[in-house]
C-alpha cells in the first residue's frame, strides 16, 4: 500500500470519528437526583420522612450553526475507493430527524417521571366566614358610696357649712379663700364702682359739650377693665368652691375658718348609686367599642352579662382609654372588686380553612392552593382558631382547594397529586 494512501486511510478514519463527536454534542442531555431524610424545618414539626427529586433536561437549541459547520468541515475530507484517491467526500446525512424523534422520547419520559414524582395530598374548601374578636380585660368595682372631697390649693375654708343630712347633687359644700382674694375682690368691685360712676358723669358733661368725645372713650375702657378684673377675681373664688358630684350624707373632716393646704381633706360624702366596672382597654381596641354593646363579665364562680355605658375620648398616661360598664341589677359584687372583663369585637369578614392546612415558617403562617396541579404558597393572617377551623385573612377565594394534608412537604410549583 502506498503511504500516501495509507495517511489518506487515517485521515478519513478520523474524520468519521469526528463526525460521531459533533454529531454527539447536538444531543440533550439528561440528569436525575434524589434525596430523602426527616423534616426538621417546618414549625409544628410533625416528624414526617420527607424526599424530593429533580430531573433535568439540557438540549443544545443554538448553536449558530457551530456544530453543522464542524461535521460539514470533516465531512469534506477526501475518500478511498478501489485502492485510487478520486476528489470525494465523506457522506454527511442530516441527524435532524433523528433527533426530533430522541427529543419527543425524552420529553415524554420527563413527563412520566414528573407526574410519578407528584406529592400526594388531600385538600380542602376554602369557605367564607366572619370572625368575632374576644378582648378579655380586668376591671375594678366602683361606686359612689364614699368619696372625699380635698382642698384644690392653699387658703382658709369658708362658709356656707352644709347641716347634717342628706345634700342634692351640686350643693356647695364649702369655698377655701386664698389669702388677700376676698380683699381683692372688693377692690375691685369698687374700682368698676367707681369707673361706672366716672363714665355717666363724662357723658353728661359730652352732652354739655364741656368735655371731649375722647375722655368719654378713656372712661368707658376704663370701666370696661374694672369689670374684667372684679370678674376674673369672682371667677377665681367660684373655682374654689367645693360641689357635692351626687346626692348623699355630708361628713366635714375640718372646723369652719380653719387654714389648710392644698390636697387636705375637707369633707367625705357618702352616697347609695348603683355600683358599676371601670376597665382601661388599649386605643386600637376602644375604636371598635360601641356604647350599649353587652360585656361578659365573670367574678369567680359568679358570672353576669354589663353594658357599655361610656367610652373615654383620650388616652391617659398609661396609653389605655377608659371604659365604664354598667352591672346587672341586684349583683353580689362589691366596691373594690377585681372582675375578669370579656369585651366583644365587631364581627370582621374572613375565610375559613382546617388548622391541619396552616402551615408555619418561623414567624410568617401560610397555606398551599391548588393552582392547576401545582402548589402556590399563599401568605396568610391568622385571627383565631376554633374547633379545628382557623379564620384567617389573605389572598384567598372562597371554592379554592387549599393542602390539607401533606403541605409540610410542598415549595412553590410543587405537582400535587390529589387523593380523594
Amino acid at each position: 500500500m502506498q503511504p500516501l494512501v495509507q495517511v489518506a486511510d487515517r485521515q478519513i478514519a478520523l474524520g468519521r470519528a469526528q463526525i460521531q463527536v459533533q454529531r454527539g454534542a447536538t444531543l440533550p442531555t439528561i440528569s436525575a437526583g434524589a434525596a430523602y431524610g426527616m423534616d426538621t424545618v417546618t414549625v409544628p414539626r410533625t416528624g414526617d420522612l420527607g424526599w424530593q427529586g429533580a430531573v433535568t433536561l439540557s438540549m443544545p437549541i443554538f448553536g449558530f450553526g457551530a456544530h453543522k459547520d464542524r461535521i460539514a468541515a470533516y465531512g469534506a475530507l477526501p475518500c478511498r475507493k478501489k485502492g485510487n484517491l478520486p476528489n470525494m467526500t465523506l457522506p454527511f446525512r442530516s441527524a435532524r430527524p433523528h433527533h426530533a424523534q430522541r427529543y419527543l422520547v425524552l420529553l415524554l419520559s420527563f413527563l412520566w417521571i414528573s407526574s410519578a414524582w407528584a406529592v400526594p395530598v388531600t385538600v380542602a374548601i376554602v369557605k367564607t366566614s366572619t370572625w368575632t374578636q374576644t378582648v378579655s380585660v380586668m376591671g375594678q368595682v366602683k361606686s359612689v358610696g364614699q368619696v372625699t372631697l380635698t382642698a384644690p390649693m392653699t387658703g382658709r375654708v369658708i362658709g356656707p357649712f352644709q347641716p347634717a343630712g342628706m345634700l342634692s347633687p351640686g350643693a356647695v359644700i364649702a369655698r377655701i379663700g386664698p389669702p388677700g382674694l376676698q380683699a381683692r375682690i372688693q377692690a375691685a368691685q369698687a374700682q368698676t364702682d367707681y369707673a361706672r360712676i366716672a363714665l355717666q358723669r363724662d357723658q353728661r358733661l359730652l352732652r354739655d359739650g364741656i368735655v371731649a368725645i375722647a375722655t368719654v372713650d378713656s372712661s368707658r375702657v376704663a370701666w370696661q377693665q374694672a369689670n374684667a378684673t372684679s370678674r376674673a377675681l369672682q371667677a377665681e373664688q367660684s373655682d374654689q368652691s367645693l360641689i357635692a358630684p351626687f346626692a348623699g350624707s355630708i361628713d366635714y373632716l375640718v372646723a369652719p375658718g380653719a387654714v389648710v393646704m392644698a390636697g387636705t381633706p375637707i369633707a367625705t360624702l357618702s352616697g347609695r348609686g348603683q355600683p358599676w366596672v371601670a376597665s382601661l382597654v388599649p386605643p386600637q381596641t376602644a375604636f371598635h367599642l360601641t356604647v350599649g354593646s353587652p360585656v361578659h363579665l365573670q367574678a369567680g364562680p359568679w358570672q353576669g352579662t354589663g353594658r357599655i355605658r361610656s367610652i373615654g375620648s383620650s388616652a391617659r398616661q398609661s396609653g389605655l382609654v377608659s371604659v365604664v360598664i354598667t352591672l346587672p341589677a341586684n349583683t353580689p359584687l362589691l366596691p373594690g372588686e377585681w372582675i375578669s372583663v370579656h369585651l366583644q369585637v365587631p364581627k370582621k369578614q374572613a375565610v375559613a380553612v382546617p388548622v391541619a392546612a396552616v402551615v408555619m415558617h418561623g414567624a410568617h403562617a401560610l397555606v398551599y392552593v391548588d393552582d392547576q396541579g401545582h402548589a402556590r404558597p399563599v401568605s396568610i393572617k391568622v385571627l383565631g382558631t376554633e374547633h379545628g377551623i382557623a379564620r384567617i385573612v389573605g389572598d384567598l377565594k372562597a371554592g379554592e382547594q387549599v393542602v390539607m394534608s401533606g403541605n409540610t412537604r410542598l415549595n412553590s410549583h410543587a405537582p400535587l397529586e390529589i387523593q380523594k
